[in-house]
């Protein structure tokens, strides 16, 4: 097998772990170009807003953990990405109940979890249409 080949299979292959491809397209009317213009915005905000939860919570700036937790809550939800969704929606609640102790732990599981999507994301845009 030729190695264009085989990238053809590993792309067909793809089933994604961290989001639900077929409720992502489904999200957007099936309009696939679209997905990748999300995809792209979420490329390049999710660094900014993991770096804003990291502020926050070095600040102990609750308003600010809710509200940039909220914000990359809804850009992940838009992939039906619930895993790393349900750990943003723990940083918001922390950040609505001023309870800032426990942020630092799931902020450490978040940021790996949402750089695993932003790939595997990428990985579902450059399939074919």
């Amino acid at each position: 097998m030729s190695s264009n080949q085989q990238a053809s299979s590993d792309q067909a292959d793809f089933q994604p772990t961290c989001f639900d491809g077929a409720l992502s397209l489904a999200r957007v009317g099936g309009d696939r170009t679209f997905l990748r213009e999300l995809i792209g915005v979420f490329s390049i905000e999710y660094p900014r807003l993991l770096l804003e939860i990291d502020n926050a919570i070095r600040a102990a700036d609750a308003a600010a953990l809710k509200r940039h937790a909220h914000t990359l809550k809804g850009a992940m939800n838009n992939f039906g990405a619930s895993g790393p969704c349900a750990s943003a929606r723990r940083l918001e609640e922390f950040g609505r109940d001023g309870q800032l102790s426990e942020a630092a732990v799931v902020q450490a599981e978040l940021r790996p979890a949402v750089e695993e999507l932003a790939r595997q994301l990428d990985r579902f845009a450059g399939l074919p249409v």
